[in-house]
């Protein structure tokens, strides 16, 4: 057999593989999109669809859901779970929309469509805004050869990433956040700091907790981008409390009182380790000493703030391509510890973080232990989970491995990132290309 057969042979073998692999992730996907079309319910996407139509029906956004009771009895069976009309109220089990005012309005305007129509056209959307961030991080930070199979094995990679099935599974806005936060991050590194900052802005504006990178901007000086994002965010938010009215943002931080979930395993945050420990909520926990709980979230995300801050002035020399990636794979894995609900399914925003944690690998002395070291978080969130919970989050061995392996991976992305940032190579500013672009 000739080499050209073998070559012809061994494509064949690779495209049949993908075709498989492919078939398999796609039975998934498609089953996924049809359980939340029967059962509405069961996707947040719902919440978000319920709220627009309300909205546009003049009432307030946000409910308060009427019993906890439902949530624990046969009664939540004998409710349709089919979605609403505009003019009829949210199932009363069902617990409202967490996201602001400004994330309504943008999402509104799918509330004019059957909800079928709306979760299909929300999901495809969101696959292909993710998909397109992950080829964009590639082609600058990774590998820019590009061949059929490559870019067929890097989409298989993407739909098989589990944080991608979960942000898919309940129809989570994690996936746009990440396309914006990509497109940030590429603006950044071209100067255009304008740009950057606004769409920066659009980002918090949809999840505040994301307005970490307001303060990453002033700690690492980029001053242009700061007072972008400062100023687009004040825009946004001034002109989305004169169209909704000060009545619903008030409703909303009322909804976010009401949160008490905190302790599921799905929640990676530094809050969501110490209400598993110390308790704080009205779930179990390991302890019951809930200001305790309070003071040691509050006193470990400081941490985690300061440290940016001290990075930032570490490396206010460095050559600024280096320095925008630094802040950018930092900040991400940053603001999900510190949020009280760092979800798993945000966790696609961390491929920016991994484009560096790779560039950090291959510069790394012993390669062999880095890679050794963060396939531990790799696999672990790669791995497909259920979502339990918070109320069954109720054992020590729950308590401190099950439900909080995604902490301990974010918590070892994030050093990993931190300790590999302080020592990149230097760029004196002075001879910079652009030496006033921050």
């Amino acid at each position: 057999m000739t080499n050209k057969s073998l070559q012809t042979l061994k494509k064949i073998l690779y495209w049949s593989c993908i075709f498989l692999w492919g078939y398999f992730i796609a039975s998934e996907y498609i089953g996924s999109l049809a359980k939340q079309i029967k059962h509405p319910v069961s996707s947040d996407f719902y919440k978000f669809y319920l709220s627009g139509k309300l909205y546009q029906n003049n009432e307030s956004m946000y409910w308060i859901r009427k019993s906890d009771e439902n949530n624990n009895s046969d009664s939540k069976k004998n409710i349709e779970p089919e979605p609403t009309n505009a003019s009829s109220p949210p199932p009363s089990y069902l617990h409202p929309n967490l996201n602001p005012p400004t994330f309504t309005l943008l999402v509104s305007p799918l509330a004019n469509l059957d909800f079928n129509a709306a979760l299909t056209i929300w999901s495809v959307l969101s696959l292909l805004s993710g998909l397109i961030s992950a080829i964009l991080i590639r082609n600058v930070s990774v590998c820019k050869k590009k061949t059929g199979i490559s870019l067929a094995l890097l989409t298989l990679s993407y739909f098989s990433f589990f944080p991608i099935f979960a942000n898919f599974q309940y129809g989570q806005v994690g996936l746009f956040l990440l396309l914006i936060l990509t497109l940030a991050w590429l603006a950044q590194r071209q100067e255009k700091l304008i740009i950057s900052g606004i769409l920066l802005s659009l980002a918090i504006s949809i999840k505040p907790f994301i307005g970490l990178f307001i303060l990453s901007l002033a700690f690492f000086r980029m001053w242009k981008a700061f007072i972008s994002c400062i100023g687009s965010l004040a825009i946004i938010l001034l002109s989305s409390l004169a169209i909704v009215g000060i009545d619903e943002y008030e409703s909303y931080f009322r909804v976010l009182k009401t949160v008490d979930w905190l302790s599921t395993n799905w929640n990676a945050s530094i809050h969501g380790f110490f209400a598993r420990i110390l308790g704080g909520t009205s779930n179990p926990s390991m302890f019951d000493y809930p200001l305790a709980a309070k003071l040691a979230s509050l006193f470990f995300s400081s941490i985690v703030v300061l440290s940016i801050y001290a990075l930032g002035y570490r490396l206010r020399a460095l050559d600024y391509k280096a320095k925008c990636d630094v802040l950018f794979s930092v900040t991400i894995p940053a603001m999900l510890l510190t949020s009280p609900l760092g979800w798993l399914y945000y966790f696609p925003m961390l491929l920016i973080s991994g484009s560096q944690l790779i560039k950090f690998g291959n510069n790394f002395k012993n390669s062999r232990v880095f890679w050794l070291i963060m396939a531990i978080p790799a696999l672990i969130i790669s791995t497909p989970s259920i979502l339990v919970p918070s109320s069954n989050v109720d054992h020590q061995k729950a308590w401190t491995l099950d439900a909080s392996v995604y902490f301990y991976s974010l918590l070892i992305i994030f050093a990993a990132i931190y300790s590999h940032s302080q020592s990149p190579p230097v760029k004196s500013v002075r001879i910079s290309a652009h030496p006033k672009a921050t």
